[in-house]
């Protein structure tokens, strides 16, 4: 079984960027036809949820204001609002996540055939959505595999299209995987460019610490160029970093 979730706030949607317009009328299409590839990509495979802390219709009401191609994809994606199942009384939104991540843990406790392994992919902009993916993976690690992938945090417009655009390229590398995964989309600008393979591998976790302190929305210049962005695995043997849409170094 293969299960594909994604925050929505700033992870598939442009909220930060909509709010910084300050209108409500706008279509964002070109974003829109992007969702609608990365949501299809993972529906063709297996399940998908959108896990979200937004309130009630949040996400719906996203697609109906504002992405013209996705209305389609409503019928077919699990919609998970922690203010829908009552997980609002919850006010710390790194254990809402985590108690949303719990309602759907159970999908992961059937058998599989030996040999085999479920597989979750996670996708978010917060620290928290990472967080809830390694409890999950805590909780059901005998038979699935856990890949989290942390996005830029309140990206632009443009950012956003490009990072997914990676993703798109990168999904089914990801998915074929036999091992759990951790990793984080980093602007290969901020990365130091002085270090070996292997001090780069050591160093991700202080890396990702520092960037998440240091800078907290990447610029659009921060992407441009051929290199988009660059995946760093965090304590994930055989998988050092990853550049482009040319695969992933290890697997």
């Amino acid at each position: 079984m293969i299960v594909t979730v994604w925050d929505w706030d700033d992870s598939l949607f442009s909220t930060t960027y909509l709010f910084k317009l300050g209108v409500d009328t706008v279509q964002f299409p070109e974003l829109s036809k992007s969702i609608k590839i990365c949501l299809d990509m993972a529906l063709n495979v297996g399940h998908v949820y959108i896990i979200t802390n937004g309130e009630r219709g949040w996400v719906q009401k996203c697609i109906t204001d504002h992405l013209v191609y996705c209305d389609s994809i409503l019928e077919r994606v699990h919609i998970l609002s922690t203010v829908d199942t009552g997980l609002s009384s919850i006010h710390d939104l790194k254990w809402r996540k985590i108690a949303a991540f719990d309602r759907i843990s159970g999908m992961f406790r059937s058998r599989t055939p030996k040999g085999e392994m479920h597989h979750l992919i996670c996708f978010g902009d917060c620290a928290y959505d990472r967080t809830a993916s390694q409890h999950i993976r805590e909780k059901i690690r005998t038979n699935t595999y856990v890949k989290n992938v942390k996005l830029v945090s309140k990206p632009s417009l443009k950012t956003l299209l490009l990072e997914q655009k990676n993703i798109q390229n990168v999904y089914s590398t990801l998915l074929m995987s036999p091992q759990h995964l951790d990793l984080e989309l980093f602007p290969p600008s901020f990365l130091p460019s002085n270090l070996t393979t292997q001090e780069l591998s050591d160093s991700s976790d202080q890396t990702s610490q520092s960037s998440s302190e240091s800078k907290s929305e990447w610029t659009d210049d921060d992407f441009e160029d051929v290199v988009v962005t660059e995946m760093i695995g965090m304590g994930v043997p055989g998988l050092t970093g990853w550049t482009g849409p040319t695969g992933l170094p290890g697997l």
